[in-house]
């Protein structure tokens, strides 16, 4: 009799003592806030969900990017950055004794970046920006929530407004972006450029101030007929008046290739002077860019550029 109740406690004990690793979290993370972030900075990050039970571990495909924990794991860690850092789409993972959490899209760019400020629903409330180049992260929050973002354009200025979310970010968002003149009205409005992203490009008429205000729906749709938002629901705008290069063609080189043709949107892609020559047809604009013959061995770079600033992505080797 005593001898089953001595192996009672001493499993009782045996369960009490594991109790703890039994309990531990898996980093659970459904998004990340800021979604991006400039080069050569630092900068606080919130995770929406957990991050999970200490101690952690930061995962990126771009290794030269770190991460710091707080001896209590919260809400928040701090990303560096460096200079260095390829520009583009990135994955991030974080991770602990127990697991992992899924892949996380972010985008490292090279323009000033700043965070959304609420509340900026109406004209009168909205959040003033720079247009010589910058990127607003933000989130429409709740349902019913819609962003709005002043800006000053000078006459004969072409703006363009261009919001990343569901197709890069995953954000569940189907976004519509407007652009509202001084006097209430909607002067320019996109939405479904890129899947289901919006991309906006206006020359001003008349020198003044407007708004660009964003608003967004379900990607998948539902039977809400209404302006949607949650947590979730995270954007990059990129707001430039400088040039802006909208896509390549081709798309894709083989072999040897002597050049690189890239259809202008709405300004310059950088290159070269001497060794680009423009190219124009009746419908079109190009820039022909020499490549090396050594392309089929290295990386192909897809460039969106901003004034003299860009946000690329590599592609793997071409054949």
């Amino acid at each position: 009799m005593s001898r089953t109740i001595s192996l009672q406690a001493a499993l009782l004990l045996w369960l009490i003592s594991s109790a703890p690793q039994s309990l531990a979290e898996t980093p659970e993370i459904t998004a990340i806030s800021p979604a991006g972030g400039q080069q050569g900075r630092t900068i606080e990050v919130t995770v929406q969900g957990k991050l999970g039970t200490a101690p952690l571990r930061f995962w990126s495909n771009q290794p030269e990017l770190t991460a710091m924990f707080p001896e209590k794991p919260e809400k928040t860690f701090s990303l560096t950055i460096p200079e260095q850092t390829s520009p583009g789409p990135v994955l991030l993972r974080l991770a602990n004794a127990d697991g992992a959490s899924r892949l996380l899209p972010f985008v490292v760019g090279k323009l000033p970046e700043v965070q959304e400020a609420e509340p900026n629903e109406a004209l009168e409330k909205s959040q003033t920006i720079a247009t010589d180049g910058c990127v607003v992260n933000g989130a429409l929050g709740k349902n019913g929530d819609v962003d709005t973002f002043a800006i000053d354009l000078e006459a004969g200025q072409t703006l363009v407004a261009a919001v990343t979310a569901q197709q890069i970010l995953g954000s569940p968002m189907d976004g519509v972006l407007q652009l509202v003149a001084s006097d209430g009205y909607v002067v320019a409005q996109n939405d479904d450029d890129h899947a289901n992203d919006p991309l906006l490009i206006y020359v001003a008429k008349k020198a003044g101030r407007y708004y660009l205000r964003l608003f967004g729906f379900p990607a998948t749709p539902n039977s809400s007929i209404r302006f949607s938002g949650g947590a979730d629901w995270i954007y990059r705008l990129t707001v430039s008046t400088g040039p802006y290069v909208d896509h390549l063609q081709p798309v894709a080189l083989h072999g040897p290739a002597r050049s690189l043709f890239t259809n202008q949107s709405a300004g310059i892609f950088q290159s070269s002077p001497s060794r680009s020559r423009h190219l124009k047809t009746e419908k079109h604009s190009f820039t022909s860019i020499p490549c090396p013959r050594t392309l089929s061995h290295s990386r192909l770079r897809i460039t969106r550029s901003y004034r003299n600033l860009s946000q690329s992505r590599s592609l793997p080797r071409v054949a």
